[in-house]
């Protein structure tokens, strides 16, 4: 007697959504897809991804798939960020030429007093050393 998709996990399901619809996590056949982990009964599926704990395969995990803040949607570093820590926090690279977050600038360098001329420079908290020239990031 098949029981999948009632919501009461049987003899050999390792899950069972109360569902029939793959790709939620747990499948029509009562698995566990790749990529999530289920827990109860009925099973509630989450992505690895966003369960704020550090998988295999994953750089950062922020417990969420938005895409700009540092950890993508993929549980990877995007660039600009440094990422650190379970859930992951991310402050944005200093000196990387990059304006991400909370910089005011960023001339890629962590070099205090180095104005370019007509375009400013940064000091190593990334500050403009003089907004009066500051134009953007070169």
């Amino acid at each position: 007697m098949t029981h999948g998709g009632d919501g009461v996990i049987h003899s050999g399901e390792p899950c069972d959504d109360g569902n029939t619809r793959n790709a939620d996590g747990c499948s029509a056949a009562c698995r566990i897809e790749n990529g999530y982990e289920c827990q109860g009964s009925p099973s509630v599926c989450q992505l690895l991804c966003v369960n704020r704990r550090m998988e295999p395969d994953e750089q950062c995990d922020d417990g969420n798939v938005t895409s700009g803040d540092g950890c993508g949607p993929t549980c990877q570093q995007e660039s600009g960020y440094s990422c650190s820590g379970v859930p992951s926090v991310y402050v944005s690279l200093c000196g990387d030429g990059v304006l991400e977050d909370t910089e005011v600038c960023d001339d890629g360098n962590l070099v205090d007093g180095d104005l370019k001329a007509g375009v400013g420079g940064i000091d190593a908290q990334t500050r403009p050393e003089e907004i009066s020239i500051w134009t953007g990031v070169s």
